[in-house]
């Protein structure tokens, strides 16, 4: 058992350590690099991606998500409606999930009314732990994950879950930051 425990300890000390140490180009912790210009560096992890390069002064809204989720599912048409509502207004909207496209247009099938107007990112596992290691509360672990990048492509904020509040939460902000002088 503490020889377990040990090689588990180990693991999680080194993991840690390699996440600290995550750097680019000017030997920045990656925190310091989300604090910059974080949409600057998601574009590096979504070149060969459907979505196109991420604008200076565009407005992201970032969810992660994935069919087998309650919770993800039930907020999609919410957040369709934000979507819409905020069209032609410098405002992104992105998904990312860890399954497939195939997963997707399965799902799909199955739930024919189904739709889900957000830029749509499907295994890229890069972006997707990029974004994973931003959540501080749940070390993304869970999802629906929300990450919503300022006009300056600093990080305003990041929360776990499906609800109402948290829609009301991110319109509050894309309303805040549309206001922005920045």
């Amino acid at each position: 058992m503490k020889t377990l425990f040990c090689f588990f300890f180990i693991n999680l000390l080194f993991s840690e350590i390699q996440i600290n140490q995550f750097s680019l180009g000017e030997n920045k912790p990656f925190i310091h690099r989300t604090e910059e210009n974080f949409r600057e560096y998601l574009n590096e992890f979504i070149l060969e991606d459907d979505i196109s390069p991420l604008m200076e002064g565009e407005i992201l809204v970032i969810n992660l998500w994935a069919t087998w989720c309650g919770p993800c599912i039930q907020e999609i048409p919410e957040l369709n409606i934000l979507v819409e509502k905020y069209q032609d207004q410098h405002i992104r909207f992105l998904a990312f999930t860890d399954e497939s496209k195939e997963v997707f247009e399965k799902f799909q099938k199955r739930r024919p009314s189904f739709e889900f107007g957000f830029e749509k990112s499907f295994e890229n596992m890069e972006a997707m732990e990029v974004l994973m290691k931003l959540d501080k509360e749940y070390q993304g672990k869970a999802i629906p994950l929300h990450v919503l990048v300022k006009k300056d492509g600093s990080v305003k904020e990041v929360f776990v879950g499906g609800s109402k509040y948290n829609i009301q939460r991110i319109e509050s902000f894309i309303k805040k930051e549309l206001k922005s002088k920045k």
